[in-house]
């Protein structure tokens, strides 16, 4: 509200936010809704509910959502950090490579006749369940494509991606990671991504 710089730290939040009340009248803070992150609630939380007796932490309910699907397909289908294929890490790894060789992307399309496709995939993260929805949506789709690709990739480049695209091209045909893929955008696109939606879009007074 002031406008003016916060140091680092949650405990420097907490102190400009009470400075910040105390100009607008306000000496008792009750709660908060936050991250549910255990650095947030171990910082600016922690050091509310030191300040102000009985103030109560509520985690948003958005990330505790997120991480209930997180953690699922996490435990189902690996992680692509691990460096584990997984239907994660072919959402991941695709969008990756397209970042990498655009041009050859492209030009691959041009040639191929895939102009309607020659845009960039778009990337997993674990930590967001809509661009998983993205990422599912074009690797799904386009499948038999990127896996053309890649191999073309294969031949053509003699670099250090060769063992990322030996790799996509042969998980991009296997019916178990497909399988995983579809069973997640499924499941997302009929019934997670529009709860998620409507809970986005509750009123501000909410």
């Amino acid at each position: 509200m002031s406008g003016m710089d916060v140091g680092k730290g949650g405990g420097s939040i907490a102190k400009s936010i009470m400075q910040d009340g105390k100009r607008w009248g306000i000496q008792s803070w009750r709660g908060s809704v936050t991250d549910s992150a255990a650095n947030c609630i171990r910082g600016m939380v922690g050091a509310l509910q030191a300040a102000c007796p009985g103030f109560v932490a509520m985690a948003c309910f958005l990330h505790v959502m997120n991480l209930v699907l997180v953690n699922s397909y996490l435990s189902s289908f690996g992680d692509e950090e691990r460096g584990v294929c997984s239907a994660l890490r072919i959402g991941y790894m695709m969008s990756y490579l397209h970042h990498k060789f655009p041009d050859e992307w492209r030009g691959w399309c041009a040639d191929n006749g895939h102009d309607d496709i020659s845009y960039t995939a778009a990337g997993a993260t674990k930590t967001r369940w809509w661009s998983v929805t993205a990422a599912f949506g074009d690797c799904y789709k386009n499948r038999a494509a990127y896996q053309h690709w890649c191999t073309y990739m294969i031949v053509v480049h003699k670099g250090g991606y060769n063992s990322c695209f030996t790799e996509m091209a042969a998980w991009l045909q296997n019916n178990k990671a497909l399988c995983d893929m579809s069973l997640i955008l499924g499941f997302c696109t009929i019934w997670w991504n529009q709860e998620m939606e409507w809970l986005q879009g509750a009123g501000h007074w909410q």
